[in-house]
Formats: C-alpha cells, sequence, structure tokens
C-alpha cells in the first residue's frame, strides 16, 4: 500500500469515526448518565470510552460490527467507573441481570428507546434485543416474586 493510499484510508476512518460519536454520543451519555447518576462521571466515562474505540477504530471497521464492539467498550468503561460511585444500590440492572439484558432492559424499559434503536445502539439484530428484554423480565419477575415470598412469610 503505498503512502497516499494509506493516508487517504487513515482519513476516511477519521471521518467514519466523526459521523459514529456524533450519531451516538447523546445516546451514549444519557446511557452512562443512567447507570452512574453522576453527570460529570457520566461524561468522563463516555469520553474515555469514545478514546478507547478511536485508537481502535480501524480494527473495529474489520470485525462484524463496530457499533457493538464499540457498545461492548462503552460498557466496560461504564462499569468500571461504577467504582467511584458511593450511592447504594446504584446501577440495579446490571448488578441483577446479565449485562445485555441489562443493557436492553435499561434502554428500552428506563430511557424509552424503541426496540429497533436500542438494537441499533448495541449493534444488535432486534431479535437479539428481544431475547435480552425477555431474560430480563424473566429474572425481574423471578426476584419480585422470591421477595413477595420472603416478605410473607415474615
Amino acid at each position: 500500500m503505498t503512502t497516499s493510499r494509506t493516508a487517504e484510508t487513515a482519513a476516511a476512518a477519521t471521518v467514519d469515526f466523526t459521523a459514529f460519536v456524533q450519531l451516538h454520543q447523546i445516546a451514549y451519555e444519557e446511557y452512562a448518565q443512567a447507570r452512574l447518576v453522576d453527570q460529570a462521571l457520566s461524561r468522563r466515562a463516555v469520553a474515555a470510552a469514545l478514546r478507547s474505540a478511536e485508537l481502535t477504530w480501524t480494527l473495529l471497521l474489520s470485525g462484524p460490527s463496530a457499533t457493538a464492539r464499540a457498545w461492548l467498550i462503552l460498557r466496560e468503561t461504564v462499569t468500571s467507573a461504577r467504582g467511584q460511585v458511593i450511592l447504594p444500590n446504584i446501577d440495579f440492572l446490571h448488578l441483577s441481570l446479565p449485562a445485555g439484558a441489562a443493557d436492553a432492559a435499561l434502554l428500552y424499559g428506563r430511557l424509552g428507546y424503541q426496540v429497533g434503536e436500542a438494537a441499533q445502539l448495541m449493534g444488535l439484530p432486534e431479535p437479539d434485543l428481544h431475547v435480552g428484554l425477555m431474560i430480563a423480565r424473566r429474572a425481574l419477575v423471578a426476584r419480585q416474586q422470591t421477595r413477595e415470598g420472603s416478605l410473607s412469610h415474615r
């Protein structure tokens, strides 16, 4: 590959990443804020996740879904930042459910994203998001029934 071809590829990747950030940053910040509560911490977590994605953007583009991989980077970064939050029961869904199901429930149930929007944001096919929502519903119902059962035995 020639130097000009390499420069063109790098420039295209930069444009792609800039467009990706413009499409996803607000939703990423809403997700982080919902999990962390602290707005400044949420913004720092999103900035760190986007920096990490930017550093590996060309590699992410070569995989099956750059959007899905970027979402995983965001989730991992926010989960790591959770240790800086002092509030009790912060991030209940992610402490109670598998990560994908918790993300689906948070985006759809709490933040109000439509199934298609949430699936696109996470880089998933819609049926996979439906499965995550089903897992979340079942787990939360079972948890509620367990709580109600233990309260009635008091």
